[in-house]
């Protein structure tokens, strides 16, 4: 799904599960689990939910639903499967090495996925400043790893949520 498309999807009051294939990992399919509240406008935040290890983006994403309308907030819940990232390397620990042990380019880690998210949400006409990140439990660890990775400029706020 393009850009323009997500913005579209994203454009409409309500749940949306959008199919993304990033260009970085053309081989590994992800869903956006989206909730976008009647009173969302532009001067509202985006807040970006990645679960944990059990791979529940759509639960994550209707657990934000209260939330999201009591504050307008628009909820992008990433879903990284286990068919296509199967294991603690590629999704917990970034998918940083190559399967020969190299380094891969920081695009390509899976830690780098949320910004073209929030790139695309941005097009649309929300302020790419005014993005939050909320990571699931079985992430938690590694909200330092893709906060010190990746560029934050782009984030207001970044936490880790429901830890334990």
């Amino acid at each position: 799904m393009s850009p323009d498309d997500i913005s579209r999807a994203l454009a409409r009051p309500g749940r949306a599960s959008i199919p993304y294939i990033d260009r970085y990992s053309r081989d590994r399919p992800l869903v956006l689990e989206c909730f976008r509240p009647q009173g969302h406008n532009p001067d509202k935040p985006v807040v970006i939910v990645q679960h944990g290890m059990s791979r529940n983006g759509a639960e994550y994403c209707e657990a934000w639903v209260p939330a999201a309308e009591r504050h307008g907030l628009l909820i992008v819940a990433i879903t990284f499967s286990k068919e296509s990232w199967p294991d603690a390397v590629t999704y917990n620990n970034g998918h940083v090495l190559a399967e020969d042990g190299s380094l891969r380019p920081r695009e390509c880690w899976s830690q780098a996925i949320p910004r073209p998210r929030l790139c695309a949400i941005a097009r649309s006409g929300r302020d790419a400043a005014r993005q939050d990140l909320s990571v699931g439990p079985s992430r938690r660890r590694a909200v330092r790893p893709s906060a010190a990775t990746q560029p934050h400029g782009i984030f207001e706020a970044v936490g880790a949520a429901n830890s334990g």
